[in-house]
């Protein structure tokens, strides 16, 4: 492609595309929840409604509030299978705004594809209402890079750890701020990941840093 470097290439790649040789999950599946996503009155740019924190089912998927990490609660869901074949799982980082409603709405239209998902909390338990907010605490992760890694390793073991998931097909996503992490997740993982996902979330460009995936 004339005019790209090579880098430049590798940054789009990882930016557009899962990064694995493994198809775990379906880009039709990935394509219908970030169209929803943006669809829903550009929920990158207005946060959503918070609900009361329960343990549900809803549409048939099984939903639950876990805490996986210290001081962070994420929201579990998954369809209960009809046999004890184990299912893919999918890291779900939020945007800047944190886990509000709009992104447990994504995870349960992900999980109703077969996914077991668990919505990470970066925030500590804080969702922003208002943009001077929510860069306030996107930039208080963005200064502790290391607890977020771990808060997202740790989401990582959790998932596995659970009986209904097949720990060799775990993937990440994220959309903005939540992208960005995905791609870390992906870059520090003590345990390999399937795939990660960025939508319109930061690239790395170092080409030796993007090998490690």
């Amino acid at each position: 492609m004339k005019g790209y470097s090579h880098t430049r290439l590798i940054a789009i790649l990882v930016t557009c595309t899962i990064v694995s040789a493994l198809v775990l999950v379906s880009p039709i599946d990935l394509w219908r929840v970030d169209n929803n996503a943006a669809a829903q009155d550009m929920s990158h740019m207005i946060p959503a409604n918070e609900p009361t924190n329960t343990t549900s089912v809803q549409q048939g998927l099984q939903t639950t509030y876990v805490n996986y990490y210290p001081n962070a609660t994420g929201y579990l869901v998954y369809q209960k299978p009809s046999n004890e074949s184990k299912m893919p799982a999918v890291i779900m980082v939020h945007e800047w705004w944190g886990l509000n409603q709009n992104i447990k709405n994504m995870a349960e239209q992900l999980a109703s594809k077969g996914y077991v998902v668990l919505a990470v909390d970066l925030y500590k338990g804080e969702v922003a209402t208002e943009a001077s907010r929510a860069q306030q605490l996107s930039a208080l992760v963005k200064n502790d890079p290391q607890t977020a890694i771990k808060n997202l390793q740790t989401a990582v073991k959790y998932v596995s750890s659970l009986p209904n998931v097949n720990s060799s097909r775990i993937a990440s996503l994220g959309w903005c701020f939540g992208g960005g992490w995905s791609l870390q997740l992906a870059l520090n993982t003590t345990q390999p990941l399937a795939a990660t996902v960025l939508y319109y979330g930061s690239p790395v460009l170092d080409e030796h840093a993007l090998s490690k995936i």
